[in-house]
């Protein structure tokens, strides 16, 4: 899902920001005291004398451009000190300026955060474990940010399942962050700033799909929740962190609690849809769209052997063979929409998945029918994950 996000740009509406304060227009010069009266000076309807636009430029003795550089800089500063967020506050307005800086100076540094556990390249991970050391502010920062309720992306849910999502690439850099920063503290011996990191990446693993439930940003909160409870897994069956620490850890799982923490329940229906829509459009199609279409998810799927690649050369609208493809594709749409729509989706998923594997549909079959099978597997993970976790923290 990721692969389509390709810029780590803020959106839109803070480049046009950026664009407008970079150049403000210079103030044109004022001759006269402008804490005078001026008889040149437009007047009101009460007969005021109307204030110069830039008095309050002129008063403070600054240039416009300082004036309006400062307004801005006390706009983020506002937004960095997150030692005591207020609840009310939206999470997602807090993270930008914070995964922005992260992303530009990683950009900008070369660094490759995956070299301190790959510890195969001592410059690289000289490099990426300076940083971490330099961006500690960010840590807290984040952390803090994790904590609030309310996370908006302000993205709008009628543009479908694949909207442009520009926060999910600069969260996904900042949860490899915390997970390094969490590693190496761990070698450290520093076990309550390990737990502190687990923590906020648990927690940021719900925000990621705030405001806007789709397939892909819920795929993305299932794998980073999965990724950082597997670390925390871990140190606590060595029995490393103490009770604050455990305490910590609670109260980041305390937010997967409920009836479905995952939002599996909304991308099973988004499923549902998305494969009725693809039943639909593969039946309106005609027979030269039908054959790019398997073609395609042959290719999509799996890396093609000679052999595989000459039978889909071969493969051509007026064969046995295409009819025969197209015949069970059509019945294997129709048959995960089914699963989809019955009570137990996971039985009935897995049902349809060992139907392909007996060649009752064909392994063209099997690309649409074991996607959602997965997914659900990863759902159901990390549900399991958050009550092995859970009962470790109770048992230490």
């Amino acid at each position: 899902m990721t692969d389509r996000i390709r810029s780590s740009q803020p959106p839109k509406g803070a480049q046009e920001c950026s664009r407008r304060w970079r150049s403000p227009r210079r103030p044109e010069p004022v001759e006269e005291n402008p804490h005078e009266p001026s008889s040149k000076a437009p007047k009101g309807a009460a007969g005021r004398v109307a204030a110069p636009r830039i008095a309050i430029a002129h008063s403070l003795r600054l240039p416009l451009p300082a004036l309006f550089c400062g307004i801005i800089a006390l706009f983020f500063c506002a937004f960095a000190r997150a030692d005591q967020p207020d609840a009310n506050q939206n999470a997602a307005l807090r993270y930008w300026p914070v995964m922005y800086r992260l992303s530009t100076d990683m950009a900008q540094g070369f660094v490759r955060l995956d070299e301190i556990e790959a510890k195969e390249n001592p410059i690289e991970m000289e490099v990426a474990t300076k940083f971490i050391e330099r961006h500690q502010s960010a840590v807290a920062t984040l952390a803090a940010i994790s904590r609030l309720e309310r996370c908006d992306w302000g993205l709008d849910p009628s543009q479908g399942e694949a909207p442009d999502l520009p926060h999910v690439r600069l969260m996904s850099q900042s949860q490899d962050f915390l997970l390094v920063d969490a590693t190496l503290k761990l070698e450290r011996a520093d076990h309550a700033g390990a737990a502190a990191s687990l923590a906020t990446s648990l927690r940021m693993a719900r925000h990621v799909r705030a405001g806007y439930s789709d397939i892909s940003t819920s795929g993305m909160a299932v794998y980073w929740f999965t990724k950082a409870g597997a670390r925390a897994r871990q140190a606590l069956a060595n029995n490393i962190f103490d009770a604050a620490d455990r305490a910590e850890l609670r109260h980041a799982l305390s937010r997967s609690l409920g009836k479905d923490p995952f939002g599996f329940g909304e991308m099973i229906a988004l499923e549902r849809k998305g494969r009725a829509d693809d039943l639909n459009e593969w039946r309106t199609t005609g027979n030269k769209g039908r054959l790019a279409w398997m073609r395609f998810l042959e290719v999509f799927e799996r890396s093609q052997t000679e052999d595989e690649n000459e039978a889909l050369r071969r493969l051509n609208v007026g064969s046995e063979d295409f009819a025969k493809q197209a015949r069970m594709l059509d019945e294997a749409y129709a048959a995960v929409i089914a699963a989809l729509r019955a009570p137990d989706v996971k039985a009935a998923l897995l049902r349809a998945e060992r139907s392909v594997e007996a060649g009752e549909y064909g392994l063209i079959a099997l690309t649409v029918i074991s996607r959602p099978s997965a997914r659900y597997v990863a759902y159901d993970s990390a549900a399991t994950l958050r009550d092995e976790l859970l009962a470790l923290i109770d048992q230490n």
